[in-house]
């Protein structure tokens, strides 16, 4: 029992201290109790059991998972310091080595107790291995009953559940049934009444239309990173932000811009595209077509249709959280993040972020100056650093002299550069004829040294710093906005194109713009909160929601329960119906080819024009040769809907698969491969593991009422299959790859030239009738199937005696610095002919 109510006051002691701390994260002190309890008499079980088989490894385990235990508790309360949320989905979105970095800087004080925590544990358990090996299993099986019955009474204030439910939350994938557009948006339109009255709803971005007027406008907009409107007015800090103070009386100031997301990315989706992006979509990741809705009109796409030449800045990573991509798919036409500054020789200063804030207004002004003398009116996006927690200053920033305090410094230097740049466009004339319009992405975390800062009333105060430079000859027609006017920061999309002045038809979902217009009182909804026609957040009143999220009646304001859920379901159902479907691959025409590569256990393949080797993605990343299961989900005519990985070593990825397999409609196909062999699969996985993969490495089947049919399978462990799917004309049609060596092949080509070897980031070259790119490649053989395949991309392939060339839109493909593969890909043999690769550089 030493050791029974050791673990109890051990886990106990954290949970205390954070409810001291943040009485709002966790319940009370009998949900607490509870909870520890649980999990002391959970190890407590796993001890007496493991200590019948091995005393040693039972020590070991126990003692790994105490650790574990502890390290949760502790980060838990880590969390609610620095961002003031427990393991949110936001937390699993930002769960990568940076993150890990920054929290072994910011709370390395704690590795020592913690690890002392851990040492004590595994000498008591040395200590009592004797008398543990001597309980019965009886009583263990009844510490194991007691354990599930109090975590489950205490599982709002056990952090390993709420890690758990977190997970299951952000790894959940909704299987999305085939959309009847016209339908569900006859059901918006109808449902979405009160929030957007008598407005269309948006059309596809393809038919929209835009016009810059004659002498155009520029725009820069500068995203700033966790900014309140209320960090400008605090008393508390006199002198904190005195040139932002200034710019209240000297610009266009709102002081009711009410933050629409609450991490960077929705900011910049939702201000970007006028709408509330799924966050819980695809792993709140933006990383497939899928999740950025790249049909819906967003700001790049209108700026794009009117002639506006648009890249954006930033000194983070682009990958993360796909939004380069989601850019790119928006109108952009270079992306620039922190590998392209790295490639520059640019290296962070006192930011683990990325690049410094003050470089990164250095570059942008540079490509201001450059862009500004071009004759196309451009868009150049930007996103700062420096304040996000825990706060960075760099050198040549003056330290606020009235406090040490690292964020409050931030704070100060952000307006020290921020005015700075400004200066040097106006300086420089650039001020004449462009907009710039600064808001912040979001407001700032709710944690604890925000609170201790700002009080809680002034970090619940959810308005944005938001300020907007318009050129002296544009001011004559603004004599009626009305800046202190209720408004979203999703409204940025429709404020910016009216302010330059650009004739389009596009509607947005939820903007609207504030330039001159009525402004009536709005009811603003958001993800978390809505706040009602005063500005004021409110709580959505519990009701009864039997039958009320699928009601097609419109909302009754203030939304309660079951209205917030039925509006929330219906813009991200909306969104869905401008997702990106992918177009025929041909896959009758050019068959379909599966191969597993035993020696980099790389799972390649092409499905009909569709390369998809590389771009699998799991848990919001993309995946090459990680080990499990990778899915192709199919429509009933074999066209590719989901691509998916699931990784081997986690049951609960395995369950999501059996999910999506068993919610396929009749006549739905998929195809499964696994890269493990089925006797490396562990006991817990096996359960879960795909039963058609348990005696096969490869499947291609087809659902049907009870179950399913297995079209074909490959046992081998290093198949390579050519595939003519069911519904061609004449049925399946199955051929293993090496039957199609005779005759010709790419690998017997020899590569005399190719060309160009280096081109500039983003810029067109060799440009064909219709603007795409044209690389070339001279070979003494051209084999009919041979595609050109770049970065894990097909490109448009011709053939001209002896010479291939492939198209492409640069500006899309060669995004940032560093070489791209190019390979020759011959589609009726599966074989690659590596080509060379093409270095791209910064522009001149």
């Amino acid at each position: 029992m030493k050791f029974l109510f050791s673990t109890f006051f051990a886990l106990l002691l954290p949970m205390l201290v954070i409810q001291h701390l943040y009485p709002s994260s966790v319940g009370g002190l009998k949900d607490i109790v509870s909870g520890a309890f649980g999990a002391a008499l959970f190890f407590y079980a796993v001890l007496i059991f493991l200590s019948r088989l091995h005393s040693r490894i039972a020590i070991v385990t126990v003692g790994l998972l105490i650790g574990a235990s502890l390290l949760i508790r502790f980060s838990y309360g880590f969390l609610q310091d620095f961002t003031g949320m427990g393991y949110t989905i936001e937390f699993f979105a930002h769960a990568e080595l940076k993150s890990a970095k920054i929290a072994f800087a910011e709370y390395s004080y704690a590795l020592v107790p913690l690890m002392l925590l851990v040492m004590a544990f595994i000498l008591l358990l040395l200590k009592l291995r004797l008398s543990v090996q001597q309980t019965s299993l009886f009583l263990g099986a009844l510490a194991a009953a007691g354990s599930g019955i109090l975590m489950a009474l205490g599982s709002n204030s056990t952090p390993e559940v709420l890690l758990a439910t977190g997970y299951q939350q952000f790894a959940k994938r909704g299987e999305t049934a085939a959309l009847d557009a016209a339908v569900v948006r006859a059901e918006a339109l109808n449902v979405l009444e009160p929030l957007r009255p008598q407005r269309p709803l948006p059309k596809e971005k393809s038919f929209v239309r835009a016009q810059a007027p004659k002498d155009p406008y520029n725009i820069v907009v500068v995203y700033l990173e966790s900014f309140n409107r209320n960090l400008t007015e605090n008393t508390q800090y006199p002198g904190l932000t005195p040139n932002m103070d200034a710019m209240h009386e000297k610009y266009y100031s709102f002081s009711n811009n009410l933050s629409s997301g609450y991490v960077t990315i929705e900011g910049i989706f939702n201000s970007q595209c006028g709408t509330l992006v799924n966050m819980a979509y695809s792993n709140s990741s933006l990383t497939i077509p899928e999740a950025r809705i790249t049909k819906l009109p967003c700001m790049g796409d209108v700026l794009k249709k009117a002639g506006y030449k648009q890249i954006y800045l930033g000194g983070a990573n682009l990958s993360f959280a796909g939004k380069g991509d989601f850019l790119l798919d928006h109108g952009y036409d270079q992306v620039l993040g922190l590998q392209h500054w790295r490639t520059l020789g640019f290296r962070d200063q006192n930011s683990i972020w990325g690049l410094p804030d003050t470089t990164l207004f250095n570059q942008a002004l540079e490509q201001i100056k450059s862009m500004h003398k071009e004759p196309a009116p451009f868009n150049l996006t930007l996103l700062t650093l420096g304040t996000h927690v825990p706060g960075y200053t760099y050198e040549g920033c003056p330290d606020y002299p009235l406090s040490d305090e690292p964020f409050l410094d931030a704070i100060h230097c952000t307006d020290f550069l921020l005015d700075k740049f400004l200066r040097q466009l106006e300086d420089g004339g650039i001020l004449e004829d462009t907009v710039v319009y600064i808001q912040a992405d979001h407001g700032v975390f709710s944690s604890r040294d925000m609170h201790r800062l700002f009080q809680k009333e002034g970090v619940l105060d959810k308005r944005l710093f938001t300020t907007v430079v318009v050129p002296e000859k544009r001011k004559k027609s603004l004599e009626n906005w009305d800046t202190e006017a209720q408004m979203s920061s999703l409204d940025m999309v429709a404020n910016v194109l009216d302010l330059l002045e650009i004739q389009h038809d596009a509607e947005f979902v939820l903007a609207r713009s504030h330039i001159n217009k009525p402004t009536e009182p709005r009811y603003v909804l958001t993800r978390y909160r809505d706040y009602d026609t005063e500005g004021k957040p409110i709580t959505n009143k519990a009701a009864n929601c039997e039958g009320s999220a699928a009601s097609e009646q419109p909302l009754t304001l203030p939304l309660d329960n079951c209205d917030k859920r039925k509006a929330m379901n219906t813009v991200y159902g909306l969104g869905d119906t401008f997702a990106y479907r992918p177009e025929n691959n041909q896959v009758c025409d050019y068959s379909a080819h599966a191969r597993l590569d035993p020696e980099t256990s790389t799972f390649h393949l092409r499905w009909g024009r569709a390369y998809l080797t590389g771009r699998f993605s799991g848990s919001g990343r993309p995946v090459l040769n990680r080990m499990g299961v990778f899915a192709v989900i199919l429509d009933e005519n074999d066209q590719i809907e989901q691509q998916l990985f699931f990784a081997g070593k986690f049951k609960k990825r395995l369950k999501d698969l059996n999910k999506i397999l068993i919610a396929l409609a009749p006549g739905q196909r998929a195809v499964l491969a696994s890269n493990v062999p089925i006797e490396q699969v562990g006991e817990e996985e096996l359960p879960y593991w795909p039963e058609q993969l348990r005696a096969a490495q490869f499947v291609y089947m087809t659902k049907t009422a009870s179950g399913f049919d297995v079209e074909t399978a490959a046992t081998d462990a290093d198949f390579s299959t050519i595939i003519r799917p069911a519904s061609c004309p004449g049925g399946l049609q199955v051929s293993a790859g090496e039957d199609a060596l005779e005759g010709g092949t790419v690998q017997q080509c020899n590569i005399e030239a190719w060309g160009p070897k280096s081109v500039a980031q983003g810029q067109a070259f060799n440009r064909s009738f219709n603007g795409d790119s044209k690389i070339w490649i001279k070979t003494d053989c051209g084999p009919e199937d041979v595609s050109i395949v770049l970065d894990n991309r097909m490109i448009d392939t011709a053939r001209d005696q002896g010479k291939i060339t492939g198209s492409f839109p640069a500006e899309r493909y060669l995004s940032r610095l560093g070489r791209y593969d190019i390979t020759l890909y011959d589609m009726k043999t599966g074989h690659i002919k590596p080509v060379g690769k093409l270095q791209v550089t910064s522009r001149p």
